[in-house]
């Protein structure tokens, strides 16, 4: 649960124009699928609070349990997950280290004498990633 939300939100921002601020496009974002997460969070709510109506003690107590989870889950989706994903953005742009934010990575370019250094899984990867990145695989 909550999965599927984030992967739609993160699959749209990353879908639009990275030359654009951060903040603008999670608004961006936000406009386009924060009414069908909403409504598929809304019936998921339904639907459990439905089976609060049930007789059988497991699927009573697992709905009760449910309902405040899916809603706590949405709320997180819009706060916090957001706030990350606009944190991370920053980080990216400002070039820092995922990890040790103090330091910054250096860019690095590829020639021929350090293509043949790579290892054979490092040069694998490398065409892997050119070719999953292609227009008609993507």
């Amino acid at each position: 649960m909550g999965l599927d939300d984030a992967l739609i939100i993160t699959g749209f921002y990353f879908r639009l124009d990275p030359n654009q601020d951060a903040v603008e496009r999670v608004k961006d974002t936000m406009d386009d699928v924060g009414m069908s997460i909403f409504l598929t969070t809304l019936t998921s709510s339904l639907a459990f609070g439905l089976g609060c109506t049930s007789d059988i003690p497991a699927v009573f107590c697992l709905c009760v349990y449910a309902v405040p989870t899916i809603v706590l889950i949405l709320l997180w989706q819009l706060t916090f997950f957001i706030a990350c994903l606009i944190l991370d953005e920053r980080r990216i742009q400002a070039n820092h280290s995922d990890c040790l934010r103090c330091f910054s990575r250096k860019e690095v370019e590829h020639n021929a004498d350090e293509v043949s250094k790579m290892s054979e899984v490092d040069r694998f990867m490398e065409r892997y990633a050119k070719f999953l990145v292609r227009p008609y695989v993507k």
